[in-house]
């Protein structure tokens, strides 16, 4: 069914960019995706941003290589989930 496939890729398409946007208003540095997740440099210890966005019960991962301490890997989802997201990342990066 091609047009239930397009329309999953047009969500996908457009919450990946509200991510990305609101990632960049918060100082993060989002590497160029077409995937259905967004990796950004943040100008904090990813650790820290991690951990404060699992307190309000969003769970997004981090890079565990040396030298990516401060980068962020977010998942597309739903349109309230990205909400959430940015909702709790502004109150944290405040």
């Amino acid at each position: 069914d091609m047009e239930h496939v397009q329309g999953i890729l047009d969500a996908t398409a457009q919450e990946r960019g509200r991510i990305v946007e609101g990632l960049k208003k918060l100082g993060f540095d989002p590497f160029p995706t077409v995937g259905n997740f967004v990796t950004a440099k943040g100008p904090n210890p990813a650790a820290d941003v991690v951990g404060a966005l699992e307190e309000r019960g969003i769970m997004i991962s981090r890079l565990m290589a040396p030298g990516y301490e401060n980068y962020i890997r977010v998942t597309v989802a739903r349109p309230e989930d990205t909400d959430a997201l940015l909702a709790a990342l502004s109150e944290i990066m405040g």
